[in-house]
């Protein structure tokens, strides 16, 4: 297989990029379901607290999981 960049190959590249984004989905998944009944719980309203909360955990975690990854699979 042609290197692309470097040392890493589409097919390293492509699997970094496949497992992350599977992973990021059924995190964000879990936690869209998982944050508004923990706000029912504590007696907050869950379409309040859960809107800018969950964007801003889904889109930092999806961060953090796309770079551990690649640091993973890539050694980056």
């Amino acid at each position: 297989m042609e290197a692309i960049t470097g040392n890493y190959s589409l097919t390293k590249l492509v699997t970094t990029v496949g497992i992350a984004l599977t992973i990021q989905v059924a995190a964000s998944t879990f936690i869209g379901a998982a944050l508004p009944m923990m706000a029912k719980a504590f007696r907050l309203d869950p379409a309040v607290v859960a809107s800018p909360a969950i964007t801003t955990i889904v889109d930092v975690l999806g961060l953090l999981i796309y770079f551990g990854i690649a640091s993973a699979i890539l050694g980056i």
